[in-house]
C-alpha cells in the first residue's frame, strides 16, 4: 500500500497551473449547500484558482507564490519588498536566530525576488516554487519570518510563548539538517508591523470571506 503522503505528493504539484474556479463544484456533494453557496460567492470575484499541495505547508507556498506573482506587476512594491526582505536576515539574528543557521534559506528567498525583478515569466517562477528544494526553503523562510514577528508581538499578547513558536515555526518545513536554534527572544525588536494582504477562507460556518493575514515587512 503507498503511504498516504507518498499519494498526496504524486496526485498534486507543489502549486498548480491555473484552473478555472469551476472545477470546485465538482469537489463537493451537489447537496452540500454549503460549500456550493460558498463556490457561487467565490465566483463574484474570482474566475481561477490555482491548488497548493496539502502538506502542512500550503498556506505559507501560497501566500508566497500569489505575492510574488503579482510583484510581477508592480515595480515600487517590488523594490520596498526586496530591500525589506534583505534587511530581514539581520533582525532575526538580532532577536536570537543564529545566522548560519538561517542564511541559506534566507539566500533562497532572495533569489526567487531577484527572478522576479528580471521579469521571469509566470511559468518560470511556477517551475521554481515546483522545485522542491526551493520550494521548501522559501517555506522555511516565511515561517521563520512569521516566528520572528510573533516573537515581536508577544509582549502585546502575555499568553504567547515564544520560544515554543520559534522552534516549532523553524522545524516545520526544514530539512533535517536545516533547523535553527533562536536564543532568548527580543520582543521589542522592530522590524516590521505587518505586510496587508489577503486570502480567501471557506470554512462551514458563516459565508465565504476574506481574511486579513500578517506577514512581515517594513510597512509604517
Amino acid at each position: 500500500m503507498v503511504p498516504r503522503p507518498l499519494q498526496i505528493a504524486v496526485q498534486n504539484p507543489l502549486v498548480s497551473e491555473r484552473l478555472e474556479l469551476s472545477v470546485l463544484y465538482k469537489e463537493y456533494a451537489e447537496d452540500d449547500n454549503i460549500y456550493q453557496q460558498k463556490i457561487k460567492d467565490l465566483h463574484k470575484k474570482y474566475s481561477y484558482i490555482r491548488k497548493t499541495r496539502p502538506d502542512g505547508n500550503c498556506f505559507y507556498r501560497a501566500f508566497g507564490f500569489s505575492h510574488l506573482e503579482a510583484l510581477l506587476d508592480d515595480s515600487k512594491e517590488l523594490q520596498r519588498f526586496k530591500a525589506v526582505s534583505a534587511k530581514s536576515k539581520e533582525d532575526l539574528v538580532s532577536q536570537g536566530f543564529t545566522e548560519f543557521t538561517i542564511e541559506d534559506f534566507h539566500n533562497t528567498f532572495m533569489d526567487l525576488i531577484e527572478q522576479v525583478e528580471k521579469q521571469t515569466s509566470v511559468a518560470d517562477l511556477l517551475a521554481s516554487f515546483n522545485d522542491q528544494s526551493t520550494s521548501d526553503y522559501l517555506v522555511v523562510y516565511l515561517r521563520l519570518l512569521t516566528s520572528g514577528y510573533l516573537q515581536r508581538e508577544s509582549w502585546r499578547r502575555p499568553s504567547a510563548s515564544p520560544s515554543r513558536w520559534s522552534t516549532w515555526t523553524a522545524a516545520r518545513a526544514a530539512p533535517p539538517t536545516r533547523t535553527s536554534s533562536p536564543r532568548a527572544p527580543s520582543p521589542r525588536s522592530t522590524f516590521s508591523t505587518g505586510l496587508d494582504t489577503t486570502t480567501s477562507s471557506t470554512n462551514r460556518a458563516g459565508s465565504a470571506r476574506r481574511c486579513p493575514a500578517a506577514l512581515p515587512s517594513a510597512r509604517h
